[in-house]
């Protein structure tokens, strides 16, 4: 798979079917759909570590590079934001027909709360015109996303009680963890924690199968098929589950296949891996007690298991995946086809 990353200046490029040799051209455009006719390289590079300098890191910029007579579009992933740590572009993953999906127009992130203007023009510039907040009332009213000129709020929380557990601020653990505490002094409270440390696991489930977080995901998968909803940013506070299972449907209505999606899905660990460190820390601020943290740390963790409880929930719902998007989304072929002529290139 191709990966274009930021290391300290410079911007890196990994790409198997390049080989040492290979003359690679550098094209850039703040335009995801640019062409290259007509313009001048940025940069021609070979070697075994293919890196180049972007001509700004203030503004959202999209890259065709070229080379052994075949051309291909990347951009970074992860954008690079002040305010967030798991703000990222869905471009780039092989859906249907072997085309891709296409860049800058389909993001996910963890909450907005915390954007500096920096952030903000950052985005601006990138055009976002929807913002979909999969938190609870009193997640997003305490925290409230920094508006984003020209975009519409929208609010479709599932309801997801272990998620947004999982996500609280330090304001709030406190209570929570009292209350966990108090549950570990007895013998049974220690075995039902025990059996809760893959709760997220559960709470996939119930996000497949709940007859409400259905009604709101397919409010999310509407809004998609509008033309003049995107580009479209997904959100909860943490950008894992929530928003996780928002981006699975949308890559499944795109056909990319379980494997980019389980990549793109476990890509959040890496992202959240200094950020769940710091929140361990302040956890143990509050107690020492070993079963509470291994279980704080469980809801925090981006596992396996937690997306392959999502597909065997949808299988046991309706025997395949796709009769799942359809009977339980309300996502139709003919409603993939049209999402796939949109957002496929």
């Amino acid at each position: 798979m191709e990966e274009l990353y930021l290391e300290g200046e410079w911007l890196v490029l990994k790409d198997n079917e390049i080989k040492q040799e290979d003359r690679v051209k550098i094209y850039e455009s703040d335009d995801p759909s640019f062409t290259i006719d007509g313009k001048t390289p940025i940069a021609e590079i070979t070697g075994d570590k293919l890196q180049f300098k972007p001509m700004t890191l203030d503004q959202r910029m999209y890259y065709t590079y070229t080379f052994a007579d075949k051309e291909k579009k990347i951009a970074t992933r992860l954008l690079p934001l002040d305010g967030t740590f798991n703000c990222r572009d869905l471009g780039g993953y092989k859906g249907a027909e072997g085309k891709r999906v296409k860049w800058g127009q389909l993001f996910r992130s963890d909450a907005l709360n915390k954007l500096s203007d920096r952030d903000i023009a950052f985005l601006e510039g990138i055009g976002i015109k929807t913002i979909v907040d999969f938190r609870g009332d009193g997640e997003w009213q305490a925290a409230k996303d920094k508006p984003i000129k020209g975009a519409e709020f929208v609010n479709l929380s599932p309801n997801a009680h272990t998620a947004a557990l999982a996500s609280g601020n330090i304001v709030d653990d406190r209570k929570k963890i009292e209350s966990l505490v108090q549950m570990a002094q007895s013998e049974e409270g220690v075995r039902e924690l025990n059996q809760r440390l893959d709760e997220m696991a559960l709470q996939m489930r119930e996000i497949v199968h709940g007859e409400y977080s259905n009604k709101q995901y397919t409010k999310l998968m509407k809004l998609l098929s509008d033309e003049t909803s995107a580009p479209l940013l997904q959100h909860c506070k943490g950008g894992k589950d929530r928003t996780g299972f928002g981006a699975m449907l949308m890559l499944l209505a795109l056909g990319v296949s379980i494997e980019d999606i389980e990549y793109d899905y476990m890509l959040t660990k890496q992202y959240m891996a200094a950020r769940n460190e710091k929140r361990m820390d302040e956890y143990h601020q509050f107690t020492d007690d070993k079963v509470v943290l291994e279980y704080l740390s469980g809801l925090m963790q981006t596992k396996m298991i937690y997306i392959e409880a999502a597909w065997d929930e949808m299988k046991k719902l309706s025997g395949n995946i796709p009769t799942y998007l359809k009977e339980h989304i309300g996502v139709t072929e003919a409603d993939m086809k049209k999402l796939q002529e949109m957002y496929l290139y």
